[in-house]
């Protein structure tokens, strides 16, 4: 846990986004700012941090439910020609089997990803970026942070979608139309999720403050507005008995 929150940049960024928030909600000028910030930060970091993941872990397990097709994989592998070749020419059983070899022991399996760049499940973590590699080298960088149990789910995405092409292919369905599908589902769960987090923050958020505003508070004017209004009469600028 300690090393995930050093290393970690998604959960360093829970810290630093804390901290914004935080910052926001102390500095807010009214109640009605407090609330709107609560509100707008509420949306954001839930579809950020936790719903957007939620909602693509459902649209996955859709896709597996309907189609028996697993669409776990990141979209950059499913678009790559080179997960086609490797399941195609079988090599990618033999990489999955030279990853069941080693035991679970976080050195061991360190020391298995520098020493085996040629490893199928190395090379697709590095399209994923779980593996961060130096700069025009397929070296692994070792200042950044590798999650293991990323590499441990993505060796057994990998394995289910073999199973599932080597089925598709005893049906007679060839590679180019198994990935085509794939892709197909996987392009439909990206571009779901992206209109879901648009409408919930976009239209839901906005619609909330406005519903709030609008039917809970006592005056649904806008405090901004209240506060520049009250400067210019007490300024002088306009007159108080027109409002």
């Amino acid at each position: 846990m300690t090393e995930s929150l050093a290393y970690n940049s998604v959960k360093n960024m829970w810290i630093v986004d804390g901290a914004i928030t935080s910052e926001r909600l102390l500095d807010s000028r009214n109640p009605q700012e407090f609330i709107g910030y609560a509100i707008k930060e509420a949306f954001s970091l839930c579809f950020l941090y936790y719903a957007g993941g939620k909602i693509q872990k459902f649209l996955e397990n859709n896709a597996m439910k309907k189609h028996n097709r697993n669409i776990a994989l990141d979209a950059r592998v499913l678009e790559n020609n080179y997960i086609k070749q490797i399941f195609k020419d079988g090599t990618i059983k033999s990489s999955l089997d030279a990853f069941d070899k080693i035991k679970k022991d976080p050195i061991e399996l360190y020391d298995f990803l520098h020493k085996n760049p040629n490893n199928a499940i190395v090379k697709i973590a590095k399209q994923s970026d779980i593996i961060v590699s130096y700069k025009n080298t397929d070296k692994i960088d070792t200042r950044a942070y590798i999650d293991l149990e990323k590499i441990e789910t993505l060796k057994k995405d990998l394995n289910k979608l073999y199973e599932q092409y080597k089925e598709a292919a005893q049906k007679g369905e060839n590679t180019e139309k198994f990935f085509k599908k794939v892709k197909k589902l996987k392009r439909c769960s990206i571009i779901t999720n992206i209109g879901t987090s648009i409408f919930a923050l976009g239209i839901l958020a906005p619609g909330v403050m406005l519903i709030k505003r609008k039917f809970f508070d006592q005056d649904s004017e806008f405090q901004t507005k209240r506060d520049i209004r009250n400067q210019m009469i007490k300024d002088g600028i306009i007159n108080y008995h027109k409002f």
